[in-house]
């Protein structure tokens, strides 16, 4: 796991999509970019799209996310979690079969599609002053395969730190993808 502090924007992409029956349909989607503002946001957000999309597309909404911080897997994180998880149920109901055939298979067969879940924590501090339990809320972005997954890559983030925290709400999101400022190699910037 990776984590990433910036200033994050969500927005909203609309176009027209090509359906698994092959019709058109006007699709809208979520994406989170980091940018410094908005105007740079919706630059980006194009730019981005551009890639995935042909034919005209809008960014329909932009809005500063309520989070500073994301968690972010790697590709072995990945395919382990899909691993673990498929493991899991299977030992869940209790089907030794497809336990075994998850286990014998190959870890880079899995699939590394993950999703993204919006995490509030609560972090736990002793007001000084009145010596009470006091309670400060965080939001962050978690890549995950699952929830499960998404609760435990908090926990692996979070225990490098000295801070006590809840977990006080995980849900998955409508976000499909995030969009990081990368600096291109011998100085020039990603434009």
């Amino acid at each position: 796991m990776r984590s990433r502090t910036a200033i994050w924007f969500e927005c909203k992409i609309r176009y027209e999509k090509v359906q698994e029956d092959g019709l058109q349909k006007k699709v809208t989607e979520q994406y989170v970019v980091n940018a410094l503002s908005f105007a740079e946001a919706e630059i980006r957000m194009a730019k981005e799209m551009s890639q995935y999309i042909s034919g005209e597309f809008e960014v329909t909404d932009i809005k500063k996310a309520p989070y500073g911080e994301i968690f972010f897997m790697n590709g072995g994180e990945k395919m382990l979690a899909a691993q673990t998880d498929d493991l899991m149920h299977a030992v869940n109901k209790g089907d030794r079969q497809a336990a075994q055939e998850v286990y014998d298979r190959k870890l880079e067969d899995y699939p590394t599609d993950t999703k993204w879940y919006k995490a509030k924590l609560q972090f736990i501090y002793l007001d000084e002053k009145t010596e009470k339990e006091k309670r400060s809320n965080v939001t962050y972005l978690v890549e995950a395969c699952s929830l499960h997954n998404a609760l435990d890559n908090i926990d692996a983030v979070m225990k490098g730190t000295t801070i006590d925290y809840v977990q006080a709400n995980v849900g998955e999101t409508q976000i499909l993808d995030v969009f990081e400022y990368v600096k291109k190699e011998a100085g020039h910037e990603d434009e």
